[in-house]
């Protein structure tokens, strides 16, 4: 069944399209919710979580520039494949901007998790032989209970793997 655009509804899209809300409209950020979160998470989850977010943006910043190439070769052809390039290169640089911001979180995560360290080694008794759990962590700054996989595979002999 075909369809027609009545004048209402061109006004309401004429009236969606230019309005300024859009433009400064807030949107969700999973990203930046996550990492709230990084924080309740031992060392070694914690920087296999930020080495999963990068990996996975530097996969998706790939694929974009991909699909953004193959419509700038095709932009001599229609308006739209050029409006389609630079709306990639527009999601280009949001994804470049959170590839950085995860950098900028594992420099700091990385700071947190050294600062954590020194004040167990501070805390802890000299000459005891033993390592007071400290807030709930054990001396490495992981949740009381629990072991790093790095040091299970220690332990076992096998290889780190990330």
């Amino acid at each position: 069944m075909p369809y027609e655009i009545t004048e209402s509804g061109r006004a309401t899209f004429d009236r969606w399209l230019s309005s300024p809300k859009l433009i400064v409209a807030e949107h969700a950020d999973e990203l930046c919710a996550r990492a709230l979160f990084l924080e309740m998470v031992d060392s070694p989850i914690g920087e296999q979580i930020l080495n999963r977010w990068h990996d996975e943006l530097w996969v998706r910043l790939k694929v974009l520039e991909r699909s953004r190439e193959v419509a700038l070769t095709a932009s001599n052809k229609s308006a739209a494949l050029r409006a389609l390039a630079i709306h990639h290169a527009r999601r280009l640089k949001h994804i470049a901007a959170d590839i950085e911001y995860v950098q900028e979180l594992r420099m700091a995560w990385r700071e947190e998790v050294a600062a954590r360290e020194v004040e167990i080694e501070r805390a802890s008794p000299r000459g005891s032989g033993k390592q007071p759990v400290v807030g709930g962590r054990d001396p490495n700054g992981f949740a009381k209970g629990r072991t790093s996989q790095a040091t299970a595979r220690r332990k076992n002999g096998s290889a780190d793997v990330p």
